[in-house]
């Protein structure tokens, strides 16, 4: 199930209704930025079911990370959260 999705060229991230009443679970983080040629992306995926909430940290460093190895010019970046049975 999409939980949320994200992209720079939206105000703010869309969010399932759904999402606020999901406890502990699996999480599928899909991360992904591009500039002028290059184009960066990751995943992070837990094996021990947790809050969404606990993985925020990592896939702000993980974005930050891919942002960082663009450099100035990134020309869409992103993310999709999806809930894993």
């Amino acid at each position: 199930m999409i939980v949320a999705t994200y992209s720079v060229h939206n105000e703010a991230p869309l969010i399932s209704p759904k999402a606020a009443g999901l406890g502990p679970g699996r999480w599928l983080v899909k991360l992904y930025a591009r500039g002028e040629t290059e184009r960066h992306t990751d995943q992070i995926r837990n094996s021990q079911p947790c809050h969404l909430s606990d993985l925020l940290q990592l896939a702000v460093q993980t974005h930050d990370d891919m942002l960082n190895e663009l450099g100035w010019l990134v020309v869409d970046a992103g993310f999709q959260v999806l809930r894993l049975r």
